[in-house]
């Protein structure tokens, strides 16, 4: 039976790992003829200890990061031709990803194992076993 789906979705974040994730993702679309969607997802749920000005510095270097992340990941993409589409969206790391990972036209999801510290918080990898409860899809945790 063909595998369903045209997209592997990738989920981003900025970490040392980023290019490893994103390279396996590649890699896992060529062999399977599929296309890429990149999602960086701002955690805008969590209780992070900034006033107002703060917060909104918070988000707007996110977005930043994110969105030249995801143009860095496009030149990748470009490179091995392979189509790559990618969003910077807001809210709970778990839900936005669990929803794309569960489209239909998706047949895979590939991220990150484990988080770093960074800022003083962890990012998207300790939030990995709850993801996983809500994902359908196939999914590879990359090291």
């Amino acid at each position: 039976m063909p595998e369903q789906g045209n997209y592997v979705v990738v989920a981003m974040e900025n970490t040392k790992n980023a290019n490893r994730i994103f390279k396996y993702a590649i890699e896992l679309a060529e062999e399977r003829h599929k296309a890429v969607y990149g999602i960086y997802v701002i955690d805008t749920v969590q209780n992070l200890p900034y006033d107002e000005d703060q917060w909104e510095t918070w988000i707007e270097t996110q977005e930043a990061l994110g969105t030249f992340n995801m143009q860095r990941h496009s030149e990748m993409a470009a490179e091995a031709d392979i189509r790559f589409i990618w969003s910077v969206m807001y809210g709970d790391p778990v839900r936005k990803i669990a929803r794309f990972a569960n489209l239909d036209n998706v047949c895979h999801l590939v991220m990150g194992a484990y988080g770093e510290r960074h800022l003083a918080m962890d990012l998207l990898g300790h939030k990995v076993p709850e993801i996983l409860s809500h994902v359908r899809e196939n999914v590879t945790l990359v090291h």
